[in-house]
């Protein structure tokens, strides 16, 4: 590590003699926060006016946002907050079980409620102890310079320093969805580990990467903090996928070959934290040789939220860049979708939908992946769906992807493939969120 601010939080704590019932867990909560904060050091500890991402780079999707693309999509005025309490929080009560956002869910009730719950634990005040505070950020001026001392100050929550709850308010004590949540929205979330009574967490997958690679700091803090955990086909217990919609329809006829962008993975030189993926995320050698031929089959882009534009600078150069804040739209009757790396979210989507994509690589990563994933991405490779620049027969594949593409018949899932899919991600039980 670093900058090892987590250890000197530890004897602060350990001097200020608090102990919570939920105290391995929230303490976990702590000690992923300051490994995160210690793996974006590089480029953000010192440039103040970023200190937000800290709070917002750990969720996928924040709860208002998806309401806002909610309202935006089915003219569904939800966000009125008056109108929102007076005709629905009188129809749910919480008991024992309580629901933070887990990736963007389906449903729309799924969606009130984690409002709700947002709202309740918003009026729930703390209780902190002040000698505390003081002790950690003390020590922390022996060891480090003022200016970090300082951004410290302004960036570390108070509820690190909380010693239980300022109220006894009746809030749910087992929880379902994302332990990041702990993490952002303010840290509303964490209070729930500061009850005085023990707090069940009941962790799910919210987007792609979980269970694929070996080395995953964000799964094994998930993991570790969840009493039970759910994955969507790569862990050990699965659930069936609950973020995408299943399409209402069969498609008859499929049209369009749409290219989905990655995310923008920053890789710190001085600390691993995840790089296995990022290092992945970060090899683009072969985007422009695939970009040589997928221009030619008329393709669309459409960008990840996060895009990196110097990676597709030639793509977006030549006009088939596609902004949007729906991409499922786009795709959901795509003769062919592409990736350019492992593990993107939407990749779900078309499992679950049965919509043709392919992913190209530069080189396949193969030390770095688990088990599980290697197991089916050796099937997409079999199946012609995997595809490498560095592969000595790249020619004749894209040849027959070609001819693939140039059928109106949907001829990418074999019958043996599918069943396979089924078997590894929707044979699963599902799990009841709300």
């Amino acid at each position: 590590m670093m900058n090892d601010f987590f250890s000197l939080y530890l004897k602060s704590r350990a001097a200020s003699g608090i102990t919570l019932v939920n105290e391995i867990k929230f303490v976990q909560v702590v000690q992923f926060w300051f490994d995160y904060l210690d793996y974006i050091n590089d480029f953000i500890l010192h440039k103040s006016k970023d200190i937000d991402l800290l709070n917002n780079a750990l969720i996928r999707k924040s709860i208002l946002y998806a309401l806002d693309v909610l309202e935006e999509k089915e003219n569904l005025s939800i966000l009125n907050e008056n109108e929102l309490k007076q005709m629905i929080i009188g129809l749910f009560s919480y008991g024992k079980t309580g629901y933070m956002p887990a990736g963007v869910s389906n449903r729309i009730s799924d969606k009130i409620k984690f409002k709700l719950l947002f709202n309740k634990i918003s009026s729930v005040k703390i209780k902190t102890d002040p000698d505390f505070k003081k002790s950690f950020f003390d020590a922390c001026s022996i060891h480090f310079d003022l200016k970090t001392v300082k951004i410290l100050e302004q960036i570390v929550p108070d509820i690190f320093f909380s010693t239980g709850l300022a109220s006894c308010k009746s809030l749910p004590y087992v929880l379902k969805g994302s332990p990041l949540s702990f993490l952002d929205f303010h840290y509303n979330y964490l209070k729930l580990l500061l009850q005085s009574r023990n707090v069940e967490i009941i962790g799910v997958q919210h987007g792609g990467v979980y269970g694929e690679w070996i080395d995953n700091p964000y799964e094994k803090f998930e993991k570790k903090i969840s009493d039970s955990y759910y994955g969507w086909g790569f862990l050990d217990h699965n659930i069936i996928q609950n973020r995408f919609k299943k399409n209402p329809k069969q498609i008859a006829e499929r049209e369009g070959v749409f290219w989905f962008g990655r995310d923008d993975c920053y890789v710190s030189k001085n600390v691993n934290f995840g790089n296995q993926f990022g290092e992945h995320n970060q090899d683009v050698n072969h985007i422009e040789f695939f970009y040589n031929f997928f221009k030619n089959v008329d393709f669309k882009f459409l960008p990840h939220p996060r895009i990196n534009p110097t990676i597709y600078k030639k793509i977006i150069v030549d006009s088939r860049y596609v902004y949007t804040n729906d991409s499922i739209q786009y795709v959901a009757n795509a003769k062919l979708v592409v990736f350019d790396c492992l593990s993107h979210t939407l990749m779900y989507y078309c499992l679950f939908n049965r919509i043709p994509f392919i992913i190209v690589l530069n080189k396949w990563p193969i030390d770095q992946l688990s088990c599980s994933a290697m197991e089916f991405y050796t099937e997409l490779l079999n199946n012609g769906l995997l595809l490498f620049k560095e592969d000595v027969a790249i020619s004749e594949k894209l040849q027959l992807l070609t001819e693939k593409i140039s059928t109106n018949k949907s001829v990418f899932y074999t019958k043996d493939l599918g069943e396979y899919i089924d078997k590894k991600f929707f044979l699963h039980k599902t799990i009841n969120l709300i």
